[in-house]
């Protein structure tokens, strides 16, 4: 078989369907009673019913044929020919309504003896002849009792006539242009000389191709047969196929789709075409398949993974006696690219030349019947196995010819979407490839599609020239874009006067000796006291050598001691290393053997947690006790203060290792101004504030808190460990001490709220360490008088950029970089990605951390060179994921190392989090991945009941809470399980501890919850019968439990018997019977029904109708 001589996916599949067989050849058929539909009329059928019947029907399937007629017509003579041409071709004049029969129901053809279309003329000026146009395209089609064919003339003046000849799909295709304006032009000619028409014969009509179609496939469960070979493949070349592409949208995918689009126009030139066309022919693929590999590059490069799922059509015209025949003979494959490994582009070009052979040679099976085989999760929200149709049109353009009439085709704007997005290229005449990309105006703006068009124009230009690059090479940004993004990297540059912590809070302590430094239970420090303290305790740990580039292990209960030894060390100029005397003594013992610090600080009480450590200590409150220096007060000579060098350490924090190792962070105190000096000019503080610290001083987020007060002349209210988790006595606190700013997670947030909101009224609140749910953020911005979102990894010193969150919270964002910070997002061959694409997060600048204590390869791969910096700088690689929005913030998505895939879905966690915490009985609300039997992967939900008002509540009822998560998410994200607990698991850190998250407790494999009223009775029967099963739970799945397409309209059909209103968007919206039930009996004047089904195996309906 010759590829130069078969370039197309039509002319290969006519050469491959065969698989080598002889078929019959196609003759009039002997026809029954019902003539069914072809399976894509049957496709069309259903997708008709499923938006909800003819009042609903999606335009984007109806095909405008407009033709400007200049010149002298004759239209009574174009009204006959029109009629002449549907008289010909019966499926112009076919409808198709349905039939029941018990509980099966049934589409078939009725074709029309007599009749003709109407031509109304309506006179219509230029400018309002567009409008016009489109209105009249879009124009719904009752299938059931209308035949699939519109015609109207439009009559500009008297010589300028536009015919615009409406067609459904389900009658029409591409090819049908053809022979359709053939047979118009040979009736036309005839009419206007006042005689009829004189047609070859044709050798069979499309109903009689339908009954032939179903003789050359066979019975799907006869392995041998061609339908049961090609169901095999498909099953096997489609199994675990993403179920939805995930690319940057402008706006999230709506429940059900409108299908609502438009179209941008897209073009290569005559020579990139040229040079594409010699790039097949030199790699024996066809012109189609580099364009087919060009784009899955692309969307592998958005985003979308490297499994790249694309629809194609084929005309399915093998046979000849097709050739003249106008109908809708189109088959709809899935070419699957496999993407993965950045391949080279011929190497991309090579994979696909295999995988897309094996698909045109299995093209005859009809696209309803792979959905049914490989069952995708279904959904009115998308396409079914592909959302992006690649389309190559390499015949030439039909021209429509009427004697003594120039006739020229008039473009009709729809404003129809069938798909997310269809790339929809046609060979012109002069060279040169043209075409639109048609778009889901749900899902993308305009400028976002002219930008995807100019990036896969830009794309297959760098593949023609170099084929040998890999598909992650070429740049996705034009340089004018590089050039924006490289302004607004360089747009944080501050000059930052290098002034250390230390000496900046020893001249706050001239300056307000006796204002409020620290207060912690009933002790209370000045800024006199707590200097002195500080610079006796600096000369006493200078005097054993601490210095600069010398550790000091911090280990003191939250007390003004704790201030005073952080402070000391930094006076000494030394760097600290804080313990949490909490933490599990093999883990202090560990920190203190890794670090090696020259001394440790501690007191009686955390002495011995340090026990096996092997390090000298010095306890604060005894080998420091009556030394009335250290606490009198007065002012020392701050000479005491050691040189530092910005490049010095200033501390040490550990952070949980990827394989369970702790790992130490060493951040500069140049770093550390940097930091402070921004978040001052973010968040001023005056004399009067109080900061509320609860933060564990071995999360580096506790610097924020204790520095940024001390060197600003506010105070420092330090709470206790019990108080910080306890949220009746932290509002007590806030209340007593006068705080007016407080910093926290996301989790020590929403336990607060959950139980006393009203305590921290008025703050200004700081939150970060996790990402913000939307909910807590509502919920904050309510009561704040100030809210800011904040991130930062520890490596790159505490918080790299702020986002304030607005009192109407629309997306969460993590805002812009702070001082001297770049950020970027990087696909994996580290080029920046465009807005809305996702990639990993990157930090450079001052901030970055001088590496990981003693870890010089690890230092190495997250610390790299900075390819957009100065020479010599470096990026640290945080594994986040992020983009750009369209507002040029950052928007967090998730880890690298921790994405959620749960049946090809990528799932945020945070999305299923964020609704299950919107429940009023929920006050907070974790998810996790769990696989506590191998190989099943479940979401799991874990909540904390809200305090009720007044009475005591009943239990929070699992079942019902993920049934109020499925009214708002797909069924792949509601968690299969709900756990209820008092409280969420906390690491030190006050953050979420999900490895402490238990198993929950797995129900019997044959349980099921039985139904609970007459509607969920009545559905579990019909459920069972429809699908011949014995059983049916009230909350699981109707296509979980094998249900597809027609089987949904047969259980609609059955329900309606059985007096029970049910529409076939019901099913695919709700689709456990417990949904179905409360949805149809949530409908005004509806009643419980009285009818019951009948018992028993379900009567099938014939084979063709499934």
């Amino acid at each position: 078989m010759s590829m130069a001589g078969n370039p197309t996916p039509d002319r290969l599949t006519a050469v491959l369907s065969g698989n080598g067989t002889a078929r019959p050849t196609l003759v009039r058929q002997s026809r029954p009673v019902l003539i069914p539909l072809s399976p894509t009329q049957r496709q069309l059928w259903i997708l008709d019913t499923v938006a909800g019947g003819a009042e609903r029907a999606p335009a984007a399937y109806n095909i405008p044929l407009a033709l400007r007629l200049s010149g002298r017509l004759n239209s009574a003579a174009l009204r006959s020919a029109l009629g002449d041409v549907v008289t010909r071709h019966e499926v112009l004049r076919t409808v198709f309504p349905a039939t029941e029969s018990g509980i099966t129901y049934l589409a078939y053809q009725v074709i029309l003896s007599t009749f003709r279309p109407a031509l109304p003329v309506t006179d219509i000026s230029p400018e309002g002849l567009d409008e016009a146009l489109a209105t009249e395209a879009v124009r719904r089609f009752d299938l059931t009792a209308e035949p699939p064919i519109r015609c109207h003339l439009f009559t500009v003046s008297p010589d300028e006539h536009v015919l615009l000849m409406t067609i459904h799909h389900i009658a029409m295709d591409g090819w049908s242009c053809g022979p359709l304006a053939a047979d118009l032009a040979l009736a036309y000619t005839a009419r206007s000389q006042g005689r009829e028409p004189s047609f070859e014969p044709l050798a069979a009509q499309f109903a009689d191709y339908v009954l032939w179609h179903q003789r050359v496939m066979g019975d799907e469960r006869d392995a041998g047969s061609l339908a049961g070979s090609q169901l095999a493949f498909w099953r096997r070349a489609l199994a675990g196929l993403p179920d939805q592409l995930e690319l940057p949208t402008d706006r999230p995918r709506p429940a059900e789709a409108s299908r609502r689009g438009s179209t941008v126009p897209i073009r290569l030139d005559a020579a990139l075409h040229t040079r594409l066309t010699q790039l097949a022919r030199s790699t024996k693929t066809s012109l189609f398949m580099v364009l087919q590999a060009g784009l899955a590059a692309m969307l592998t490069r958005l985003g979308a993974g490297t499994d790249i799922p694309l629809g194609c059509q084929v005309a399915g015209r093998g046979d000849v006696a097709l050739a003249d025949m106008v109908g809708c003979f189109l088959n709809t494959l899935v070419l699957r690219t496999d993407t993965s490994g950045d391949p080279a582009f011929t190497e991309l070009l090579d994979r696909i030349r295999k995988s897309d052979l094996a698909a045109y040679a299995n093209a005859d099976l009809p696209f309803d019947r792979v959905v049914g085989a490989v069952n995708p999760t279904r959904s009115l929200a998308r396409h079914p196995l592909f959302q992006i149709m690649l389309v190559l049109q390499n015949t030439s353009v039909q021209q429509f010819t009427l004697p003594g009439i120039e006739v020229t085709q008039q473009y009709v704007h729809t404003a129809g979407a069938r798909f997310d997005m269809m790339i929809d290229f046609r060979e012109e005449p002069g060279g040169g490839l043209g075409g639109v990309v048609e778009y889901a105006s749900d899902l993308y703006d305009q400028v976002s599609v002219e930008c995807f068009a100019a990036r896969l124009v830009r794309l297959l230009r760098a593949f023609a020239a170099d084929p040998s690059l890999a598909i992650g090479r070429p740049a996705l940004l034009e340089p004018a874009e590089l050039e924006r993004m490289a302004a607004a990297w360089h747009g944080t540059d501050v000059d930052v006067e290098l002034v250390p912590v230390q000496r900046q809070f020893d001249a706050q302590a001239r300056r307000t000796p006796g204002g409020l430094a620290v207060a912690c239970r009933d002790r209370e420090l000045s800024y006199a006291e707590l200097n002195a303290r500080a610079d006796d305790l600096a000369r006493r740990i200078a005097a054993r050598g601490v210095g600069p580039e010398k550790l000091v292990a911090v280990c003191v209960p939250r007390s003004e001691w704790l201030v005073v030894a952080l402070l000391a060390v930094l006076k000494a100029g030394g760097a600290y290393l804080p313990i949490d005397p909490d933490y599990p003594p093999d883990r202090i013992a560990f920190i203190l053997d890794d670090a090696a610090p020259l001394l440790a600080l501690a007191t009686s009480a955390t002495a011995t947690g340090l026990a096996k450590g092997k390090v000298p200590c010095l306890l604060l409150d005894a080998d420091l006790a009556g030394d009335k220096q250290t606490s009198d007060g007065k002012e020392t000579d701050s000479g005491t203060v050691t040189q530092v060098l910005p490049a010095a350490p200033a501390y040490v924090i550990y952070t949980s290792g990827s394989t369970g190792r702790p790992k130490g962070v060493v951040i500069s105190h140049g770093a550390l101004i940097n930091f402070l000096g921004a978040m001052g000019e973010r968040f001023p503080l005056k004399y009067t504030d109080r900061w509320l610290a609860v933060t564990t001083i071995a999360f580096d987020i506790s610097n924020l808190e204790l520095w940024l007060p001390l060197i600003s002349g506010a105070g420092v209210v330090l709470a206790d460990r019990d108080i910080v988790y306890d949220p009746v006595a932290l509002s007590a606190v806030v209340k007593s001490a006068g705080v007016t700013i407080m910093q926290a997670t996301p989790a020590l947030w929403q336990s607060q709220f959950g139980v006393d909101p009203d305590g921290v009224m008025g703050l200004r609140m700081l939150v970060g360490g996790e990402a913000l749910p939307s909910a807590l953020a509502r919920a904050m911005a309510g009561r704040a008088a100030e809210v800011a979102n904040l991130y930062g990894p520890t490596e790159t010193t505490i918080w790299s950029t702020t986002a304030a969150v607005p009192p109407t919270v629309g997306h969460i964002s993590i805002g812009r970089p702070i001082w001297n910070t770049r950020v970027y997002v990087l696909d994996a061959g580290l080029q920046p990605l465009p807005s809305g694409v996702a990639g990993e997060l990157y930090i450079a600048g001052v901030g970055l951390a001088r590496g990981y204590l003693n870890r010089a390869a690890l230092t190495a791969e997250r610390f790299v060179a900075d390819p957009f910096g100065p020479p010599g700088s470096r990026m640290y690689r945080t594994g986040d994921i992020a983009r750009w929005q369209a507002d040029g913030t950052l928007g967090y998505i998730g880890r690298v190392d921790h994405q959620v895939k749960v049946r090809g879905f990528r799932i945020e966690l945070g999305e299923v989090e964020n609704i299950l915490a919107t429940h009023e009985r929920v006050a907070q609300a974790a998810v996790v991945v769990r696989e506590d039997r191998p190989g099943d992967k479940r979401l799991v939900g874990y909540v904390v009941p809200a305090v009720p008002d007044g009475a005591a509540a009943a239990p929070l009822d699992p079942v019902g809470l993920r049934a109020f998560a499925g009214e708002m998410l797909p069924g792949y994200m509601v968690p299969g399980s709900i756990v209820v607990l008092d409280t969420l698991p906390l690491t030190p850190n006050g953050k979420l501890d999900r490895g402490a998250l238990p198993a929950p407790e797995l129900p019997d494999a044959t349980s099921h919850r039985s139904p609970t009223s007459g509607t969920e009775e009545l559905l579990c029967r019909l459920f069972a019968q429809v699908l011949g099963l014995t059983d049916v739970g009230a909350d699981v799945g109707f296509f979980d439990l094998g249900g597809h397409s027609l089987a949904a309209i047969r259980l609609v059909s059955a329900a309606r018997k059985a007096g029970l209103p049910l529409k076939v968007r019901d099913v695919f919206a709700h689709q456990s019977v417990g949904r179905l039930a409360r949805a149809v009996s949530g409908r005004s004047g509806e009643q419980e029904p009285v009818q019951r089904a009948e018992s028993g195996p379900l009567m099938r309906s014939r084979r063709w109708d499934r």
